[in-house]
């Protein structure tokens, strides 16, 4: 009775730990019923079917990567006097990824404000656009396994159809995504959240 429960008809998280990979997790639903007979008084059989709708496995680590919009803030300013000095923080609005896997991941991109027309692409050619201006302290995310954009994470808030272009993900191997945008603002952010992706 113990093992129906948890190998149910909606779907379930089986979690692994293997040497190499370490924890890694797939969802799975029960297909069919669970067979059962009795060897002994102290022993049985059992046998079931398990159903993977997404045969995904993913790495159990969710994985965060941040950077800013394409910015440079201080350097030199004209009129200079000798000896001079330059001065400045750039920011390369690239984030690198890294998935040891074997299929792309999905990704989650989380942009902050303030910005205008908001942009990411990846090495590839493929390219996201968001036609939409966050203020300072207002934030959208893009996810590319549900196609969803919520802003404030508000799943009434959708802006999807503020969305256009492809949908991205972390090939196997690193995937170099570049940032951009119409105008950006101190404190204008992207953070990437994947997980590490075999099937």
């Amino acid at each position: 009775s113990r093992l129906q429960a948890a190998i149910t008809l909606t779907p379930f998280r089986v979690t692994v730990d293997e040497p190499y990979f370490g924890e890694r997790w797939a969802d799975f639903r029960r297909a069919g019923e669970l067979l059962w007979s009795e060897v002994t008084p102290e022993e049985a059989r059992l046998s079931v079917a398990l159903r993977a709708d997404d045969p995904a496995i993913r790495g159990a680590d969710l994985l965060s990567v941040t950077t800013a919009f394409p910015s440079t803030v201080g350097g030199l300013g004209w009129p200079a006097t000798w000896p001079a000095t330059w001065n400045a923080t750039v920011a390369s609005g690239q984030i690198a990824a890294t998935n040891p896997g074997n299929v792309p991941a999905d990704t989650v991109f989380t942009i902050w404000g303030p910005v205008t027309d908001p942009w990411i692409g990846d090495d590839t050619g493929k390219r996201m656009n968001l036609d939409l201006t966050l203020a300072a302290g207002e934030w959208v995310t893009v996810d590319s396994a549900t196609g969803q954009v919520l802003a404030q994470g508000d799943p009434a808030a959708s802006r999807r159809a503020n969305w256009y272009g492809d949908r991205l993900r972390v090939k196997p191997g690193q995937t170099t995504f570049t940032l951009g945008a119409t105008t950006s603002g101190p404190g204008a952010q992207v953070r990437l959240d994947y997980r590490h992706t075999w099937i």
